[in-house]
């Protein structure tokens, strides 16, 4: 793999400063109370404080000699997220620094696509010169045949594709159907992991994976790519068919009870694809969407918008209804984490620069409650001032009692909300334990939660901030262990039936830890793997892309599968291999 040379290591901590900021300008101010300044600049102004662990975790990823992949290119596409840029200011004001090639795949990340004029340039003709009814019928007839055959997805079978369309009549119960597994996200997987060798495999695909996959019914696997294609695998990991959508897929595709496909993407459109992969509809938002799909047992649709509003849609793509965040100062509200469903059919969602869960009525979008994670004085010198908390950045997590979960940027905490009336029941600090040594220099006093907590089948909760420890929770909000994996951390979660957990981590490697917080084993990988899924077969499937940030142009994406026979021993660590018990 290819390694940060010394030009390009000192062009990424010269640029930390430009990350930080518009036009490199740092400003020490907390950035959950972050104004304007009145002198016309939008409130663009990131963490300074998290700065200098921005700064530290490029230098450590230096001294290890990480890959062009390492988690600062990560933090760095994170930040500019965080720092609610416009699309288009955000990659004007990179013009400066076309050398350094993170930044230039920053600007490339951020590029979007021209919109379609054609349906504008129609309505217009049809305003200015009114047709009667017959020839109104006929053109718009021939329009919408060349608008599908302009915008219809190509689709390219290469092995046996599927030539059933969706079966409204037929509910299916997929394996693993949206990000965390079912519409409570909790990352539990109702298969046993490293039972016995399974056969592994590995399959490129044309693009980085920004979501998890998702596995059907049938075992077939659905992978969103940045290079704007659905690809459906079989279970042995050979292309079914793939369907370009003509715009880089940012969510992880949710199944729906009839077995239809929905997939977000960078242009704004969600799309509803058959389970051959032709295209059923498409609904248009605001700006991109990185939030996965939540699908009712009746159909409807909910899903989030970097626009900051929440849709929700019925099985043929009608608007039922939309509910819009708040935002801070002159930030636009955005949705990046994806829904929840409850028991009661409650629909749970968080909007980035809102420090609120919010539960809705599925029929209408009213507020049932909302629950305020705006805790702490501004001011702490006065009690009575603004009050701030952390952002919604993962989505809420359902546990089997109903109990939400829930994690935030800029704070360490874990927090439990009652379901009947969104009071919280208890918050755990995930730093506040003296099983982490803070002298270390690894140690993260700004560590937050960017990923989702998921639920064992004891019910206790397994979390991680962006730090190198997986924590476990006890339903009453006690911390029962800690662990620590390698030096990085970034985890993102599951677990199998039988409580084995397993840590998809930054530094290319999955660990699995039993339920008494033992590291049993670990894979390391070439890239860096997200969202294991546990198959039926034992396998743990991720999705590994090495160009993430597309730094390297020749890299190569995989989806793959890892055995029990390839698991190594357990990563040596330079402290207590055992787990730290609280």
């Amino acid at each position: 793999m290819r390694q940060m040379g010394p030009s390009l290591a000192t062009a990424v901590v010269n640029r930390m400063d430009f990350a930080c900021g518009v036009k490199g300008k740092v400003e020490n101010v907390n950035p959950l109370s972050a104004q304007r300044d009145g002198t016309g600049e939008s409130a663009t102004r990131l963490l300074s404080d998290r700065e200098k662990t921005a700064r530290k975790s490029v230098t450590r990823s230096l001294r290890q000699g990480l890959t062009d992949t390492s988690p600062i290119v990560v933090r760095l596409r994170r930040i500019a997220l965080g720092a609610g840029l416009p699309a288009r200011e955000w990659a004007e004001g990179l013009k400066s620094a076309r050398r350094n090639p993170i930044i230039e795949a920053l600007a490339a990340l951020w590029r979007k696509e021209a919109p379609g004029e054609a349906a504008e340039i129609l309505v217009r003709e049809e305003e200015e010169h009114p047709m009667n009814t017959k020839t109104s019928i006929i053109i718009l007839a021939c329009a919408g045949v060349l608008t599908f055959a302009l915008t219809q997805p190509s689709i390219v079978p290469t092995a046996l594709a599927d030539p059933n369309t969706a079966n409204p009549q037929l509910q299916l119960e997929s394996q693993w159907p949206s990000l965390g597994g079912d519409y409570t996200r909790s990352g539990l997987s109702p298969n046993e992991g490293l039972i016995e060798p399974a056969g592994e495999w590995s399959r490129e695909v044309g693009g980085a994976v920004v979501g998890s996959a998702t596995v059907g019914h049938d075992g077939r696997i659905h992978v969103a790519c940045e290079d704007g294609r659905l690809y459906t695998l079989d279970a042995g990991g050979a292309t079914l068919w793939t369907a370009d959508v003509n715009a880089p897929l940012l969510s992880a595709p949710s199944i729906g009870p009839d077995g239809r496909l929905f997939v977000g993407s960078r242009d704004g459109r969600l799309s509803a694809l058959d389970p051959n992969g032709s295209v059923r509809w498409t609904h248009g938002t605001g700006d991109a969407i990185y939030s996965s799909p939540a699908i009712a047992s009746n159909g409807n649709v909910y899903f989030g918008s970097t626009d900051g509003k929440l849709y929700a849609l019925d099985a043929n793509g009608a608007m039922l209804w939309s509910f819009e965040t708040n935002a801070l100062a002159n930030l636009q509200g955005a949705v990046f984490a994806s829904p929840s469903i409850g028991a009661d059919g409650t629909v749970y969602i968080a909007g980035l620069y809102d420090p609120t869960l919010y539960a809705l009525d599925p029929a209408d979008g009213s507020v049932k409650w909302a629950c305020s994670f705006a805790l702490y004085p501004e001011n702490p010198d006065d009690p009575n001032s603004t009050r701030t908390g952390g952002w919604p950045f993962a989505s809420p997590v359902i546990g089997p009692d109903g109990t939400i979960y829930q994690t935030l940027l800029y704070d360490c905490h874990l927090y439990a909300i009652e379901p009947s009336d969104g009071t919280i029941r208890w918050s755990v600090d995930l730093l506040d334990t003296p099983a982490i040594d803070k002298t270390a220099m690894e140690f993260d006093p700004y560590a937050d939660g960017w990923s989702e907590p998921v639920i064992g089948p004891d019910g206790t909760i397994y979390v991680s901030l962006d730090d190198p420890y997986l924590r476990s929770v006890d339903p009453s909000g006690a911390l029962k262990w800690i662990i620590r994996l390698g030096d990085v951390g970034g985890f993102t979660l599951t677990v199998d039936a039988n409580g084995l957990v397993y840590a998809a981590c930054d530094d290319g490697c999955v660990y699995v830890v039993d339920a008494d917080g033992r590291q049993i084993g670990h894979w390391q990988t070439a890239g860096w793997p997200a969202y294991p899924i546990v198959t039926a077969d034992g396998a743990v499937l991720v999705t590994d892309s090495q160009d993430y940030s597309m730094l390297i142009t020749d890299a190569t994406n995989t989806v793959q599968t890892l055995s029990v026979d390839s698991l190594q021993e357990p990563a040596s660590e330079p402290d207590d291999m055992e787990a730290n018990q609280i």
